[in-house]
């Protein structure tokens, strides 16, 4: 049975008016509270409210008169006024000199992917100002810093700065964390009939490789087509490009053979085809970002990495970033065309799903 709208009305005015007049019966709200109701309430809110406790050093009651040269002396770095000493270390071992580099940082606001870019040249102050980034906690902006050094030096050498990235990539949380912003493309892979199902199984693991390097700003959708197999003929290379709306990158080939010239046996194992399936997408990579000129190409690898570990420490988030813009801003007069050769026939691309 449905109760009529104006009994429902008129009983939620009654309760509402009932508790209103109930509640507020015995209150005068005409007349200033009294002295004694003051105290009591005054009283109530110190009750609740516990004083803080004894400092042993007081504050400073102006914040604008702690100067630099005030916090240098309270360190035991004593400054004269006529000269400023070039070498002086606090009692952390940092050089003092050089503490106006975090004073003129801002470490409160998120910083942007490409923080850091204006002070790239500045190869020097930019390493010191990481190291001291990286000594004190702040470990996003210090591994945006190497990552600049990275990106845009040509002067720092590389070795010293990928172990200090890959650390600094376990501790730093993911930079995007919002799945619609992520962005993806359409890695394509022609595979040999003989090696399809090997390859599909290698290729299910790589697009959460790519999105862990990537701090999840990329995402690829692979797509597999077979090659049949040819009496009589060699085997046929595997081929790989990337694509993103209409356009692609150029096509990369190579053949399954052996890495190690000494083995005794022609058979390639799985994990030497995981290998040079990674090395070609990391080669696509770099001839991409090679068409950017505030890019600084990827170097090649060096060791102990492999093309799975360079993924995450010798491409950069923001490079992973700029490799999806520009592909997806190519001129399409930029588009390679794939070989005009007859290729054997081929099943139908397979696209392999991506776990959540």
């Amino acid at each position: 049975m449905k109760i009529p709208w104006f009994i429902v009305i008129l009983s939620a005015l009654l309760v509402f008016g009932g508790v209103l007049y109930l509640g507020s019966r015995n209150y005068d709200f005409t007349q200033k509270p009294s002295t004694e109701d003051l105290q009591f309430v005054a009283q109530a809110w110190q009750d609740s409210h516990p004083p803080l406790p004894h400092r042993d050093t007081p504050l400073p009651t102006d914040a604008n008169d702690t100067s630099r040269e005030n916090t240098a002396n309270s360190a035991g770095s004593a400054f004269s006024d006529t000269a400023r000493p070039i070498e002086q270390t606090s009692n952390h071992g940092m050089d003092v000199s050089h503490h106006h580099l975090l004073e003129a940082e801002d470490l409160i606001t998120r910083p942007a992917l490409d923080h850091f870019m204006n002070r790239s040249a500045e190869h020097l102050s930019l390493l010191k100002l990481a190291k001291q980034l990286d000594a004190q906690g702040h470990y996003e902006f210090a591994l945006l810093a190497y990552e600049r050094l990275l990106d845009s030096s040509i002067d720092t050498e590389p070795r010293e700065i990928l172990p200090k990235i890959t650390r600094l990539r376990e501790v730093v949380k993911p930079w995007n964390i919002d799945p619609e912003l992520t962005r993806s493309f359409t890695l394509h892979c022609h595979v040999p009939e003989s090696h399809y199902g090997a390859i599909t199984i290698i290729l299910e693991s790589l697009p959460e490789l790519i999105a862990d390097s990537s701090s999840f700003l990329v995402l690829p959708v692979v797509k597999i087509s077979s090659i049949k197999q040819r009496e009589g003929y060699p085997t046929p290379p595997i081929s790989m490009w990337c694509s993103l709306e209409s356009h692609e990158t150029p096509r990369l080939s190579f053949q399954l053979k052996p890495t190690d010239a000494q083995t005794s046996s022609n058979e390639i194992t799985p994990n030497e085809i995981q290998q040079k399936i990674h090395f070609c997408l990391y080669q696509l990579v770099q001839q991409t970002l090679a068409h950017q000129s505030q890019c600084i190409v990827p170097t090649d690898l060096i060791a102990p990495n492999t093309a799975s570990s360079a993924f995450k420490s010798q491409i950069t988030r923001w490079s992973w970033s700029q490799f999806v813009q520009i592909l997806a801003a190519q001129h399409p007069e930029e588009k390679k065309q794939p070989h005009t050769q007859s290729e054997p026939p081929q099943r139908p691309p397979r696209a392999i799903p991506v776990s959540e």
